[in-house]
């Protein structure tokens, strides 16, 4: 039995403006991947998760990755498509969807997407770099319907520039542990602010501050439009803002069989090399903090690198142990015939 999609995190492909030809009741996709985009070449076909998203105002693709209230959106498996190929789907063929009743929506129009997911580390299907989307369309949708409606795969999705300034610098390392793991080229960023008045030959004290789930290392601009004080003693150290993000979600800087060894990348190779460019005064004046999912990781990296953190200060941390896990406590003992679930 196939399971409705719980949590999206993956990259979604647009539907073209031209769809509109196949106005009324729909029910069937055909995804049209442009040559422009994809190979020719059967070595370098595509195989992957495409994705179909709908919503009722906006871009599919963005609402697909809201908190709340998500609209309707179904996840496929392609494998081996190349350009110019067109892919026929509906509601049988997906692997996940949501909500569970999509079959039984009532029908109304819609706005809807086909998204390609292409980047392989991205953590938002559809946004991330490299991903392909189509343009968006109005469909009325019935999932028994004959109806097909064309979607073309033509738009790509591009990285969010980090823009440079005297104090603001990004930072990009390319790490052997985590490049060793995907075994790809593997590239960690980071938002770095400079102190007031920064001279290259000095050394500095360096806070790392670890984003929440979701933020970036774009966040380091934060620091100087509002959230430190003219007179603050930060002015004077090296602010550095890592990118946590991952395909599934937040890294919290955790060695994992899913992620890799992201706590090494950033502890032995990241920080060295991020400290000898800027002027990091050491392990005695290095500092750590976050919020979330960011104070779990301020916290673990302090705890499990005590020699490399001088001082940690972890913010509303996600759960730290099992005693309240998401208002649970998975220690409290259960007869042997009741399985653990928290559903």
């Amino acid at each position: 039995m196939k399971a409705p999609l719980f949590a999206l995190l993956a990259a979604l492909l647009l539907l073209t403006p031209n769809a509109l030809a196949a106005q009324g009741e729909t029910g069937l996709f055909d995804l049209k991947f442009d040559s422009e985009l994809f190979s020719d070449e059967a070595d370098q076909a595509f195989s992957g998760d495409v994705f179909i998203a709908f919503s009722e105002q906006g871009e599919p693709r963005k609402a697909m990755h809201a908190w709340f209230n998500v609209p309707p959106v179904m996840r496929f498996q392609v494998e081996g498509v190349v350009r110019g190929q067109v892919v026929r789907l509906g509601l049988p063929k997906a692997t996940a969807w949501r909500p569970d009743d999509l079959a039984q929506q009532a029908a109304k129009k819609w706005r809807v997407q086909a998204i390609v997911r292409r980047s392989p580390f991205g953590r938002q299907a559809g946004l991330s770099n490299g991903d392909v989307f189509s343009h968006e369309a109005e469909v009325q949708y019935l999932a028994g319907s004959d109806g097909v409606l064309e979607l073309v795969l033509d738009q790509q999705a591009k990285e969010k520039e980090f823009e440079e300034t005297e104090r603001i610098r990004l930072f990009e390392f390319e790490s052997p542990a985590l490049s060793a793991f995907h075994g790809t080229p593997f590239t960690m960023k980071a938002g770095v602010q400079l102190p007031e008045n920064y001279d290259p030959k000095k050394k500095y004290p360096v806070l790392y501050s670890v984003t929440g789930f979701g933020g970036t290392h774009h966040e380091i601009k934060g620091f100087l439009e509002g959230q430190m004080r003219p007179d603050s003693p930060l002015q004077q150290c090296i602010l550095v803002v890592p990118d946590a993000n991952t395909r599934f979600g937040h890294t919290v800087f955790c060695d994992s069989a899913t992620n890799g060894p992201w706590g090494q990348a950033l502890v032995h190779e990241l920080i060295p090399a991020l400290e000898k460019k800027y002027g990091g005064a050491g392990p005695q004046k290095r500092f750590v903090t976050g919020g979330s999912s960011g104070g779990w990781s301020s916290l673990w990296l302090q705890v499990t690198y005590p020699n490399q953190f001088n001082g940690c200060w972890s913010h509303v941390p996600d759960p730290i142990d099992f005693h309240d896990f998401q208002q649970i406590n998975l220690y409290d003992p259960v007869d042997e015939n009741t399985p653990r679930n928290m559903y």
